[in-house]
């Protein structure tokens, strides 16, 4: 039985469920919404999925030690076998400082010919922070295709060490030359910074560009959270693109438009009632701007009672929260998700009944002792803490 359910509008471990829950499934969540940012991100190309991906991992786990030398390490970076350069960028991560015979020849590797080596030594680069600006920077200059793609955003990932890059950037961006244009936007987005927020005119010009128009809707948001009656269009529009699998190179529109906080409610409501759109990205924003907010999506939230998937598990916890539900309405819904085929659903259905205080139903505790021992560490121990909780 497959864990998750299929379908792009699915909003199966949903960041709205993930915030009801009091046991800890924010992680998961958080981790899948990462994950699949570096995926659409990365879609150029091997080499930027693997720097993405190292990114959520290194985010995960303790930095293991050098493993050795550095400088005897950075030999392996010109083996004849790719694999074995690979191995050897990888290593390297964990050697800060860098002596400089081993920054120069991690330099060297980000022309290497295998994209998965390149990527590690850019990744193997990070944590030099302002001294690998120069060397980006030159490659920005002077290189093409995948190895301008790399070096644009490996300097967005230096955070504050690489804004002593953004004049080059925007230069780069103002000359228009023919590739990475999107790249050196969200580049100059990430990195922020006084220089930044002073191109926000530049970007405002770039929404006019049919190419460029998402990510410019993005770093104005970001930037300065101005424009709103030009922006917030296209990050809705980007939104809807990026749901719907059309290759949107835009993958935090949802994230954007919450910088408009209160002019975005009109959007949000709009959004709650596409069902194209998880309804996730709708309810969460809405909820983080409060119950006045939250109560003007009541009508959505009762058209969800009768919808698919599980819609009306969401919505009777939002009815619930503004007191426009029985706690008897509320129990029956639950009900109705104890028998689900997805284990998750069912534990929130529990946690439902838990709270309505329909503690009684004998099916509770069968759902609960089935899962204690589920293959999956987060249904189990989220099982384990509902079982304790019904002990009481």
């Amino acid at each position: 039985m497959p864990d998750v359910p299929d379908g792009p509008t699915s909003d199966y471990n949903s960041p709205v469920s993930l915030a009801r829950d009091p046991i800890g499934w924010s992680l998961i969540g958080s981790l899948g919404m990462r994950a699949r940012k570096s995926l659409v991100v990365g879609s150029g190309g091997v080499a930027i999925l693997l720097l993405s991906w190292a990114g959520v991992l290194g985010s995960l786990t303790d930095v293991p030690p050098c493993a050795g030398d550095p400088v005897n390490l950075a030999v392996g970076l010109s083996a004849a076998d790719p694999e074995a350069r690979r191995q050897a960028a990888i290593a390297l991560r964990y050697c800060a400082p860098l002596p400089d015979a081993a920054f120069q020849a991690l330099v060297g590797a980000l022309d290497d010919t295998s994209s998965a080596v390149a990527a590690n030594a850019a990744e193997a680069l990070i944590p030099a922070g302002a001294r690998a600006v120069a060397p980006l920077v030159d490659r920005v200059r002077t290189k093409h295709g995948q190895a301008r793609q790399l070096a644009i955003r490996t300097l967005g990932r230096l955070g504050e060490s690489g804004r002593p890059a953004v004049g080059v950037l925007l230069d780069e961006l103002r000359n228009r030359r023919s590739d990475q244009g999107k790249d050196l936007v969200v580049t100059i987005r990430d990195l922020d910074g006084d220089e930044a927020r002073a191109a926000v005119p530049l970007f405002v010009k770039l929404l006019d560009d049919p190419e460029l128009k998402n990510e410019a809707a993005s770093a104005v948001a970001r930037l300065s959270g101005a424009y709103p009656n030009r922006v917030i269009p296209i990050l809705v529009q980007a939104l809807r693109e990026q749901t719907q699998g059309e290759g949107c190179a835009h993958p935090t529109a949802h994230e954007d438009l919450g910088r408009y906080g209160e002019l975005a409610i009109p959007a949000w409501l709009e959004l709650l009632s596409d069902p194209t759109v998880p309804r996730s990205f709708s309810l969460r924003a809405l909820e983080s701007l409060g119950p006045d907010a939250l109560r003007g999506a009541t009508p959505q939230l009762h058209a969800m009672l009768k919808g698919p998937g599980r819609a009306p598990l969401d919505a009777t916890g939002y009815l619930l929260d503004l007191g426009v539900m029985g706690s008897d309405d509320a129990a029956s819904i639950y009900q109705k998700f104890l028998s689900h085929e997805y284990e998750r659903w069912r534990l929130d259905a529990v946690a439902g009944l838990l709270r309505v205080d329909r503690t009684s139903d004998p099916r509770i505790e069968e759902v609960l002792k089935a899962l204690v021992d589920d293959r999956q560490k987060d249904v189990r121990e989220r099982a384990r803490a509902l079982l304790g909780q019904l002990r009481k």
